[in-house]
């Protein structure tokens, strides 16, 4: 997470002073206003989830997402985003079964049919010319995310079962833009998540066990980069592309106990775990 912070500030400081060094003289309207912007994208990814020396999820997925927003003066903005990534039908799980009779444990390699949602509300600070110009935004806000794997059970075998996850985050984050030329506009985003608290639902009494285990997660972090381009075919209406890399890297959770036909089997934890996403989007601005 500290290096993370130090590559930040090390690239998007200079932009920072660089944008103050060009704010106009002039003492700008900080009358509020109502103009509002938005896009909808459209993308491919490859999601990588892996619990280190455990098991590892991963395949190409596609996702949707849609940002609309308010910007209120020269100085403030606020908006919200959502999204959702789905699988298409290539996810693979790379794990084992362990027999608790035998104490054998067996590699296991299946299908995961998978999914994640979630929205993120953020109100940033503007230094650019006007309510139109924008060269630097430094943000926060609160964000959540769900996370949903269904593991496919093998042919007459009933060894797999359903995790939920869930996180509820805060970003601190800065977006830079610059002008190519009248048409085209190159955007970078930086992106620091710091996790408020996590959740995850092991569905046991999928293996017919007396309980499902909820267990809680408090200390992790994510981040995201990006980098954009928008072409504009009209003032205010562009078609924009990006790349992005999302990585999330999240702790080990409390122990929780399960059972079975009223049998005590043992304490389970959720362990280590991070996510990685590759991926590429193409979508129209406003």
């Amino acid at each position: 997470m500290k290096n993370y912070i130090k590559i930040l500030i090390c690239f998007f400081l200079p932009l920072c002073i660089h944008a103050l060094e060009r704010r106009p003289a002039s003492n700008p309207n900080l009358a509020l206003g109502f103009h509002p912007y938005g896009s909808v994208n459209f993308g491919m990814e490859y999601y990588t989830y892996t619990e280190p020396s455990v098991m590892s999820i991963s395949g190409a997925m596609y996702h949707l997402n849609g940002l609309f927003g308010v910007k209120l003066n020269p100085f403030f903005k606020t908006d919200v985003q959502i999204y959702y990534s789905q699988d298409i039908g290539k996810n693979v799980y790379d794990g084992s079964i362990h027999n608790s009779v035998t104490n054998e444990t067996t590699p296991l390699s299946v299908r995961s049919a998978d999914y994640y949602l979630g929205g993120v509300g953020r109100l940033g600070l503007v230094l650019g010319d006007g309510f139109e110009e924008e060269w630097v935004t430094l943000y926060t806000g609160i964000g959540y995310r769900y996370l949903d794997n269904d593991i496919q059970n093998p042919p007459g075998q009933l060894v797999a079962y359903r995790r939920e996850q869930s996180y509820l985050y805060m970003p601190f984050g800065l977006e830079a833009k610059f002008w190519l030329n009248n048409f085209i506009k190159f955007k970078l985003n930086g992106e620091l998540r710091a996790l408020l608290m996590g959740s995850n639902i092991t569905h046991f009494t999928d293996l017919g066990w007396d309980n499902d285990a909820y267990f809680t997660q408090k200390n992790g972090s994510g981040s995201r980069v990006s980098l954009g381009v928008d072409f504009f075919i009209t003032k205010k209406q562009s078609i924009n592309v990006e790349a992005f890399f999302d990585y999330w890297n999240i702790k080990k959770s409390n122990l929780q106990e399960a059972s079975r036909g009223g049998k005590f089997l043992g304490y389970y934890v959720e362990p280590d775990n991070n996510t990685k996403v590759f991926g590429v989007q193409i979508g129209y601005g406003f």
